[in-house]
C-alpha cells in the first residue's frame, strides 16, 4: 500500500510538471474548395439561421437540442443552443467582411471554452476555398491535457461542417 501511495504521487508530481510545459492556447484550421461564387457561400455562413441545417451541430447530431438565434445575418447575431449530445453553447458574429470574411466569438456557459473563429472565402478560379480557423486560451491543467486533443475534436466538427456546407449549396442536402 505504501509503494502504492508513493507511486500514485510521483504519477499526480509528473502530471503538473508535465502541465507546466503544455501549450497555453491553441489554434485549429482546415479547409475546402467548394464549388460555388463567394456570395452564395458568405451568405449561407452568415445567416445562424442555417447553421443547424448544415454544420456539424445539426439538428439531426441532437434531435433534442434546442435553438435560439437572435437578430439579423452579420455582426451581432447570436445563435445559443443546449442539448443532451450537443451541450450549451453560444457563438455570435462579431465582424464581417462580404463576402470574404466573418468572425465569432464561441463560448461554453461553463466557461470551460472561449475562443475566437473566422471563416474566410478565397476565390479560386471556379471555386471558393473556405478556410476555418479558431484560435482560444487553455486555462488550468485539465485545459492543457484537454488541448492535445482539440485539433482531432473541433478540427473533425469543422471537415463535417465544411463537407455539409458544400452539400447544401450544391442543393444535396
Amino acid at each position: 500500500m505504501k509503494y502504492f501511495l508513493i507511486g500514485l504521487l510521483c504519477a499526480g508530481v509528473v502530471f503538473l510538471l508535465v502541465s507546466a510545459f503544455l501549450p497555453s492556447d491553441y489554434e485549429i484550421e482546415r479547409e475546402l474548395v467548394i464549388a460555388a461564387e463567394p456570395s452564395e457561400l458568405f451568405e449561407a455562413v452568415a445567416d445562424l439561421r442555417s447553421w443547424p441545417d448544415w454544420s456539424a451541430w445539426r439538428r439531426d447530431a441532437d434531435p433534442e437540442a434546442e435553438w435560439t438565434i437572435e437578430g439579423e445575418p452579420g455582426p451581432g447575431q447570436v445563435m445559443q443552443w443546449s442539448g443532451p449530445e450537443l451541450g450549451a453553447g453560444r457563438l455570435e458574429w462579431v465582424a464581417a467582411e462580404a463576402p470574404r470574411e466573418l468572425v465569432y466569438v464561441i463560448s461554453m456557459p461553463d466557461g470551460s471554452l472561449s475562443a475566437r473563429g473566422t471563416i474566410r472565402f478565397e476565390p479560386v478560379q471556379d471555386a471558393v476555398r473556405v478556410h476555418w480557423s479558431q484560435t482560444g486560451g487553455l486555462d488550468g491543467t485539465r485545459m492543457k491535457w484537454a488541448g492535445l486533443f482539440f485539433d482531432g475534436w473541433i478540427g473533425k466538427q469543422f471537415e463535417l461542417s465544411l463537407q455539409g456546407l458544400r452539400d447544401v449549396v450544391a442543393g444535396e442536402v
